[in-house]
């Protein structure tokens, strides 16, 4: 009786050790929970809180937040040459309140994946400023350019818990911001409206340009003139023809960002350039056929793309022709028409096969 009355205070023990540590446990995972749903890094469930230091680098996790769970009129879309707007700018120039929904490399389905969580948010939107990445829209119309976080896209709120309990979460975005609030109370915050820019330490100038500029191999035959045509026409079907009938009282600016002339003049090496430049007529024609669209030729502006010292490579380029970007899409600067479009493919064509290197 004495053995079995000890083992059944060693077995309450253990039980009671169990109950505590498990309960401990659950508070603990119950605390971080709470911790992460209050502060929402991602923006999963409510908009960014007034005065706490988001940190706002993460495009694939925090764009659909963003998009659903604040508040706009606008919506940038495009790859990472639209990141360093400031959003002020198009309050300033457009009366705009916009939200930046970039994606590096942006595929036509990132585009429209973006569009759909902002269909969600019960903003009315009255304008999608859009940079167009020609050599991205033959994609296949389900590809996207990186794997995405799905659990933050979808409406299942179970599978929640890999935002709720992860550790990058915990760390980098709860936990950092908070401790550096703490120990650093007059530390600068981040600017709320200067989320995305400048998300890495880019260096900017023609002497470092030419230093991760490389030259394209020399393709000994051209490619055929169509040779995109076909995959455009799936994605323009699939993605921005919905998107664009979807949004009627939308306006729609569609733009060809100012790339520099490096990076066409690799695309002729490579004999895909012709090709590219049909695509932009087959993208231009389909576009200029919607009065609640319009086109800018960013691209034509010789002097900009010329000048490789705004350039951090071939592709991207500073904030002062950010700026430039929205001025020439408010003034209309090289907006396409039906009577101007081809001459501004010609002004381009010519601009960019009469390119030499210099010696």
């Amino acid at each position: 009786m004495k053995k079995s009355d000890g083992t059944t205070k060693k077995e309450l023990s253990a039980r009671g050790f169990l109950a505590v540590f498990f309960g401990c446990v659950g508070f603990v995972l119950l605390a971080l929970m709470l911790t992460v749903i209050i502060i929402d890094p991602f923006f999963q469930y409510h908009a960014p809180l007034p005065g706490f230091s988001y940190v706002i680098d993460n495009q694939l996790s925090q764009n659909p937040g963003l998009a659903r769970n604040t508040s706009y009129d606008a919506v940038s879309l495009g790859s990472s040459v639209t990141t360093d707007y400031y959003v002020p700018w198009f309050e300033e120039l457009f009366g705009l309140h916009v939200v930046k929904l970039p994606y590096n490399g942006a595929y036509p389905k990132d585009l429209s994946n973006a569009v759909e969580q902002v269909d969600r948010s019960g903003n009315d939107v009255k304008a999608f400023f859009i940079g167009v990445d020609i050599t991205a829209y033959t994609a296949d119309v389900n590809e996207i350019k990186y794997p995405l976080p799905t659990y933050l896209y979808d409406r299942n709120p179970f599978n929640d818990v890999s935002y709720l309990f992860n550790k990058d979460v915990l760390t980098k975005y709860v936990a950092k911001p908070l401790v550096r609030k703490l120990l650093r109370k007059d530390a600068d915050a981040p600017d709320p409206n200067d989320y995305y820019s400048n998300y890495m330490d880019l260096i900017y100038g023609e002497e470092h340009v030419w230093s991760v500029f490389h030259l394209a191999d020399i393709s000994e035959e051209q490619a055929p003139l169509n040779l995109f045509a076909e995959g455009f026409e799936k994605n323009w079907q699939t993605h921005f023809q919905p998107m664009i009938e979807s949004h009627p009282n939308a306006t729609f600016y569609f733009y060809f960002p100012p790339r520099s002339i490096l990076f066409w003049y690799n695309t002729v090496r490579q004999g895909n350039f012709e090709g590219y430049v049909y695509e932009e007529k087959l993208l231009v024609e389909k576009l200029l056929a919607y009065d609640n669209v319009e086109v800018h030729f960013l691209q034509n502006d010789a002097e900009t793309i010329l000048d490789l010292s705004h350039y951090t490579d071939e592709t991207h380029f500073d904030r002062g022709i950010t700026r430039k970007v929205l001025e020439w899409i408010k003034d209309g600067t090289y907006r396409a028409t039906p009577e101007n479009y081809e001459t501004f493919l010609e002004e381009f064509k010519e601009l960019v096969v009469s390119y030499e290197l210099p010696n």
